[in-house]
């Protein structure tokens, strides 16, 4: 038996299909794309031909500090995703942190 399956809040992953995962989808968000940011975080999106939106994070060690910050940030990021998912324009949505962020 898995730490998941024996917490008492199980994992909820979001499914591949709303996931950035190739270097050429992550291209595309960050060289043609519409901005949005403020001193901790910028976010890129772009209209995808899909029926769901997706995400993909780009956090830098410089930006936030170890590993352990960088996967907390970016289960937190997820998280948010998810529970907006469903009202959420059909986008690819890249996000990543700024320097600031490890203050």
């Amino acid at each position: 038996m898995g730490a998941a399956e024996r917490s008492a809040f199980p994992r909820k992953l979001l499914p591949r299909c709303v996931r950035l995962s190739r270097h050429e989808d992550f291209t595309r968000v960050f060289n043609d794309n519409l901005r949005a940011s403020d001193e901790l975080l910028t976010v890129l999106a772009r209209r995808n031909q899909l029926e769901h939106a997706r995400l993909g994070l780009a956090v830098s060690r410089k930006a936030v500090g170890n590993a352990v910050h960088r996967n907390r940030l970016k289960r937190i990021m997820r998280e948010v995703f998810r529970h907006m998912r469903s009202h959420a324009e059909i986008v690819d949505k890249g996000g990543f942190a700024q320097r600031k962020f490890v203050k």
